[in-house]
């Protein structure tokens, strides 16, 4: 009887304690998230429906994804992330094996051996790279043993948590998901000391590889794909001395996104009325992952595009908010990271969409097809709400105080 009842007052005490962390939800946040999700949803929906075939049940799938992804939102969410920082080398080591494990037996698509065939399901291991590789930054950044305004503590820690997850990620080759590691080690870096000037020396030794790296290790198709970036650029007496990039072959994807996103116009054509994706200009296979922002401003124009973009914006402040009102530099950190990871896809993503960016396929954040991607996104989001929930009681305090 002392037993059942000590059970049943345990019991007790960890649901009422559950049910005041959950009291202490950012609750913004999970409502951008869900429109983000709905928002990629309707979409996709849509340019399945176009496209028809295998790509007309792809918005099921996502939905899938999302369900899966919220279960393990809420499990990361209910867990203390400062319990993490014990088993981070366990959970990098995972991130390393996985990346080592596609790259023996990861199958090829498109060009780049980047999934992990699991039967009914393919899992790209860079996705969930990215997430241990903020992890392990945020923990050394924040380390009293590691100072990030010394040149080469900052070196040590951007090598070993983000130099070797990207290493791996470029052997695939997957260009896109090793440069978003890039930001993220800064953004984590910076705002844990970094200086300036360790990172102009940094580019002053990286600099004079750039040629060789240009000449022997990127393909043509990087070569292709940068050019026809550059060339927008150009002043235009610099573009008369140059043979402009052929909209048939190297230049074909990005002048239809052009196309696609310029047709919109304020309005946009109609929810599944737009002709650039039903009729095959973009590229159905990468229409509802690279380029899903082509079709939102081919069907929903500016104002749709716009609307979008503001639930990006506003999903970005809310990690920075979670930063300002975290209760250690380590939770700062990873949301930081965070940040910076759904800065880095949402600016490559539309800048590549409208002439700003390469080429390079990046998804776009909770909006792209991609099961892996959205786990990973959701799994970052519980992480925020876990850094949130346990804020220090004061913050709530001076939150009531200047409302």
């Amino acid at each position: 009887m002392r037993i059942a009842l000590k059970s049943r007052l345990t019991a007790t005490v960890l649901l009422r304690a559950a049910w005041l962390r959950a009291r202490r939800v950012n609750l913004a946040m999970l409502i951008l998230v869900a429109g983000a999700i709905v928002y990629g949803v309707a979409f996709l929906y849509a340019a399945g429906q176009q496209s028809g075939g295998r790509f007309s049940g792809m918005w099921v799938r996502q939905c899938l994804y999302a369900g899966i992804g919220s279960v393990c939102m809420v499990g990361v969410a209910m867990l203390d992330y400062r319990v993490l920082a014990r088993y981070i080398w366990h959970l990098f080591f995972l991130t390393i094996a996985g990346l080592v494990l596609v790259v023996l037996v990861g199958d090829e698509i498109n060009g780049a051996k980047s999934w992990i065939d699991l039967g009914p399901v393919t899992v790209q291991p860079s996705e969930f790279g990215k997430v241990g590789s903020i992890l392990l930054l945020a923990f050394l950044a924040s380390r009293p043993s590691l100072d990030p305004s010394n040149f080469w503590h900052s070196v040590l820690i951007g090598g070993v948590a983000a130099g070797i997850p990207a290493a791996l990620i470029l052997c695939q080759p997957d260009v896109g998901s090793a440069l978003t590691l890039v930001p993220i080690a800064l953004a984590i870096l910076f705002l844990s000391g970094l200086k300036l000037r360790w990172l102009f020396c940094l580019a002053v030794i990286i600099l004079p590889f750039l040629p060789y790296t240009w000449n022997n290790l990127a393909k043509q198709h990087h070569r292709d794909r940068v050019w026809v970036f550059a060339y927008h650029l150009m002043p235009a007496e610099m573009r008369q001395n140059h043979e402009p990039p052929n909209i048939s072959r190297e230049g074909y994807n990005a002048h239809q996104s052009l196309l696609a996103v310029g047709s919109g116009g304020i309005w946009g054509k109609g929810y599944m009325q737009g002709t650039q994706n039903a009729l095959g200009f973009l590229p159905r296979n990468v229409a509802p992952s690279d380029f899903i922002f082509s079709v939102i401003a081919e069907e929903s124009g500016f104002v749709g595009s716009v609307i979008l973009l503001t639930i990006q914006w506003l999903l970005i402040m809310c990690c920075v908010y979670v930063s300002m009102v975290a209760g250690n530099q380590f939770g700062r950190n990873i949301a930081v990271g965070i940040a910076a990871l759904l800065c880095a896809h949402l600016y490559i993503n539309v800048g590549m969409t409208i002439g700003l960016a390469p080429i390079i396929g990046i998804p776009l954040p909770f909006v792209s097809r991609g099961g892996s991607f959205m786990l990973s996104l959701l799994i970052c989001v519980g992480l925020l709400q876990s850094i949130y929930m346990h804020r220090p009681q004061h913050v709530d305090k001076l939150e009531l105080t200047h409302g």
